[in-house]
């Protein structure tokens, strides 16, 4: 027996075809667009936190209360979605003035080539989905308005311990 199908079943189903996959197509650029679209939110977000937790730390400093940090530490890390911030302190900065927190104390391998000078940005999946690190450095000595108060002149564009660690859930 010979199936023979109708000229208006096939023009549907070629129809439903076409919709389907237009349907994919649109589906899957949709995804990506928004994926993107997180992914510079991040950007933008964690950036503005490093910037903001820095401006707060100088403040820290000019007004002598730096002892307090881990309150402001505390206090950005408080949103779920950040899961760590931190400074990495440089040798520099720990020789002249003490080891610092604890949190400031741990080391990674992204944290020398941020003690370097390079900006480090990653991303990596834990079991709550994605994460989007970003290690800063933010340079102390020989650029105008950036000199921490007791570093010895001529000591150049390096490192001394602005370097930031940003982990955020997204």
């Amino acid at each position: 027996m010979k199936n023979q199908y109708s000229i208006r079943f096939l023009l549907l189903a070629a129809l439903a075809a076409a919709f389907s996959l237009v349907l994919v197509f649109t589906v899957l650029y949709s995804a990506n667009a928004q994926r993107s679209h997180m992914e510079e939110f991040s950007h933008k977000y964690v950036d503005g936190l490093a910037k903001s937790y820095f401006d707060g730390l100088n403040t820290m400093m000019v007004t002598g209360t730096i002892g307090n940090r881990d309150v402001l530490r505390d206090k950005v890390k408080a949103p779920e979605d950040v899961l760590d911030v931190r400074v990495i302190r440089s040798d520099q900065l720990n020789q002249m003035f003490g080891k610092g927190t604890k949190a400031e104390q741990r080391r990674e391998p992204e944290d020398r080539k941020a003690l370097a000078g390079q900006r480090v940005e990653r991303y990596s999946t834990n079991e709550d989905g994605r994460v989007y690190t970003l290690i800063n450095c933010y340079c102390a000595g020989g650029l105008p308005g950036c000199e921490l108060p007791g570093l010895p002149s001529g000591t150049g564009r390096r490192c001394f311990g602005g370097n930031s660690w940003w982990t955020i859930l997204w």
